[in-house]
């Protein structure tokens, strides 16, 4: 059977850093690339924020990894950019595929989630040049989530056409979550063409880093973390009311909210929720950091929360920074949503929460606090399954091992 060597992915994310996506996508290629294969990004969007200058050009490199912009290098906020750039990337694509399939430089094609009006041109030109390709499958948008506005209808029902009918057409799809593996499953998608891939994490870039730890007045300071988009949707808001319960019996605690979103801020409304709470002075709020310095905000933490409400869109995805917290070999309390069950068992790899209950997720953190061995134990357990399930260059070997049966 033919090999695949040379890989196109295409995606509308920062890369690669920035956001969750530009780290699995980042961690993906690199994979890819220590088993001896080329990796080509086309970017169908500009970046939200910008990259370092020498990343900031229309083709660049990244430890062997070439990424380009198909149309802005930044993303342009105006509608009407937004259609033309959109326009633009489209086109570059479909001419780019066709130029590489005749220079004979292009194996299989990778297209990263999306809605149809992106992927369609592109699984059509795939097709017709006979280019395997390949969808990384990771989200259930939520109709409310997609249609803010009435003209944007047409978006969410180009969503659901392409997840249940054109994605039916694939070479193969890499699931992030049970729910959409099932969902493939029931829309007549063979198992053969399914492969269930939860995440993909750079361990060493993690666990490399060492432990800081805090003393105020001769008294150990524990901080409880929390790292990723701070939203009510991901349950900050949650986690923040649980944090009161904490406090009020240790007081030697303090939380850490690590990062926010480009536009549409919901951090002035969670200070709020932490001043009503009677813990704002006890909460620190860092905004947006740069990716490469996550690891290092990570190690400050004794015990680190993902508290995600349970929604349709948390269920269908695995929460890309469960991986980062085992890898930084913190204990972790996780609320009950989606796969959690399936992979973990309470007390063990993790702490199991209920989902939407403050005073669940506060027992959970209270127990780690008070039981030091147990802290250790769950967070040694954590990191030897985010090594044995997660690791970029095992995982990235059963991508290819999938692809190429799949040709």
């Amino acid at each position: 059977m033919k090999d695949i060597k040379n890989i196109v992915i295409i995606a509308a994310t920062d890369f690669p850093f920035n956001t969750s996506v530009a780290n699995l996508l980042r961690n993906l290629a690199l994979g890819f690339q220590k088993h001896k294969r080329k990796v080509h990004f086309f970017l169908l969007r500009g970046n939200m924020q910008k990259n370092p200058p020498e990343l900031s050009n229309r083709k660049n490199n990244y430890k062997g990894v070439t990424f380009s912009y198909t149309s802005f290098i930044n993303r342009p906020n105006k509608y009407f950019l937004k259609i033309l750039e959109l326009i633009i990337s489209i086109f570059t694509i479909l001419v780019l595929i066709i130029y590489r399939k005749i220079k004979g430089n292009i194996d299989a094609v990778i297209i990263y989630t999306g809605y149809a009006y992106q992927n369609l041109p592109i699984i059509i030109t795939c097709k017709f040049m006979r280019i395997p390709i390949y969808k990384y499958s990771v989200d259930w948008y939520n109709k409310e989530s997609v249609v803010r506005k009435w003209w944007m209808l047409p978006k969410w029902w180009m969503f659901i056409v392409e997840i249940s009918f054109f994605d039916k057409f694939l070479n193969g799809i890499i699931a992030i979550s049970k729910l959409l593996y099932e969902h493939y499953e029931n829309i007549g998608v063979s198992k053969k063409k399914l492969i269930l891939i939860p995440n993909i994490i750079d361990i060493q870039s993690f666990s490399k880093i060492e432990s800081v730890d805090k003393v105020i007045k001769g008294e150990k300071l524990f901080r409880i973390g929390f790292c990723g988009a701070a939203l009510l949707l991901n349950g900050v808001d949650d986690l923040i009311k649980a944090f009161k319960i904490v406090h009020e019996k240790h007081l030697n605690t303090e939380l850490l909210i690590v990062g926010d979103v480009v536009g549409g801020s919901q951090l002035p409304i969670l200070k709020t929720i932490a001043e009503k709470q009677n813990v704002r002075n006890s909460v620190i709020f860092t905004g947006r950091v740069q990716g490469r310095k996550i690891p290092d905000y990570l190690a400050t933490c004794d015990i680190l929360v993902l508290a995600r409400k349970n929604t349709h869109f948390a269920q269908a995805g695995f929460p890309t920074k469960l991986g980062e917290y085992f890898a930084s070999k913190r204990p972790v309390v996780m609320t009950d949503v989606g796969d959690i069950t399936d992979y973990f068992t309470h007390k063990e790899e993790l702490m199991i929460a209920k989902p939407d209950s403050p005073k669940s997720i506060a027992l959970n953190i209270i127990y780690l606090l008070e039981h030091n061995n147990e802290r250790k134990k769950m967070a040694q357990n954590g990191y030897n399954w985010a090594k044995t399930n997660l690791d970029y260059i095992s995982t990235s070997k059963k991508i290819i091992k999938f692809m190429i049966t799949n040709k």
